[in-house]
């Protein structure tokens, strides 16, 4: 999955939504990225927190000078009362107005 095509912050959210609805128990998502979207530390950021809360969990990243390979196992998300998926109203922001939301 390359998330930078996708065209706004919103429908990034929707399509991670979408991929975690598709998977299976114990799927893996695989997800490329330019490296000169995230400054200093957000790549970290964007592994850990934000895609936990999507409910993935980070299983192998590599670099390449100019791209992040990562892999994700699916997890169960807590999910709150209101919401029957993924935590909602997560936002990441990274370089070049690249962001990623869920929907509230």
């Amino acid at each position: 999955m390359v998330l930078n095509y996708v065209s706004d912050a919103k429908a990034r959210g929707n399509m991670l939504a979408h991929a975690h609805a598709h998977l299976g128990e114990d799927g893996l998502l695989l997800v490329a990225l330019p490296l000169r979207l995230f400054k200093a530390r957000r790549l970290d950021a964007f592994q850990k927190q934000f895609m936990a809360a999507v409910g993935f969990e980070l299983a192998a990243r590599e670099e390449t000078p100019k791209v992040a390979l990562m892999a994700f196992w699916r997890r169960p998300v807590p999910v709150p009362v209101a919401s029957a998926g993924p935590a909602s109203g997560a936002r990441f922001e990274g370089s070049e107005g690249f962001a990623v939301e869920l929907l509230a």
